[in-house]
């Protein structure tokens, strides 16, 4: 059978070269090859996912998006890290449309639902959100992810809603000259 181990050593000299005292360990590793590919699909699923995706800490702070989240936002991840997600917000939605989003979260670990995002140049688009919380191993909350599907491609120009849950079309956004 073929073994998995670490080796460390650590190796203290005087001045002539004469080893004076060592210390070493060897550890199994099996499993941790898994772990390693399993790390790597999870980065290029994020990285190669169509939808956007914005990753927040527990107070809300964004600390990861992926190139689609860049490519349908316009903003770099750069300009949007350490930043609440205020900048995606539309006018199309009071404050209790989103105390409304944040209590299902909280109650229930997730929010999914049609709203409307603003890109960095302004335009106001439909999206399609799965807002799901994240925690850790003792179950505390550790952060969210947002993913996020950009209707206004997949919708036809009238504004008209594909069947989501919600019956009847979204308000349009103003024109916007």
């Amino acid at each position: 059978a073929v073994r998995h181990l670490s080796v460390g050593m650590w190796v203290r000299k005087c001045v002539g070269g004469r080893r004076v005292a060592g210390i070493g360990s060897v550890q199994s590793v099996a499993g941790r090859g898994e772990v390693h590919v399993r790390l790597l699909l999870s980065a290029r699923v994020f990285e190669h996912t169509c939808g956007g995706i914005i990753v927040t800490d527990e107070d809300n702070l964004c600390v990861a998006v992926n190139a689609a989240f860049e490519r349908i936002t316009g903003y770099a991840e750069h300009e949007v890290l350490g930043q609440l997600p205020r900048m995606l917000y539309s006018s199309m939605h009071d404050d209790e449309f989103f105390r409304a989003l944040w209590r299902t979260v909280v109650a229930e670990g997730q929010w999914r639902g049609e709203l409307w995002s603003r890109r960095k140049d302004g335009d106001v688009f439909p999206e399609w959100l799965a807002l799901s919380t994240i925690c850790d191993q003792k179950g505390r909350v550790d952060g969210y992810v947002g993913v996020f599907t950009d209707l206004s491609d997949i919708r036809p120009a009238t504004g008209e809603r594909p069947c989501m849950g919600h019956p009847g079309p979204l308000p349009r956004p103003p024109h916007r000259p």
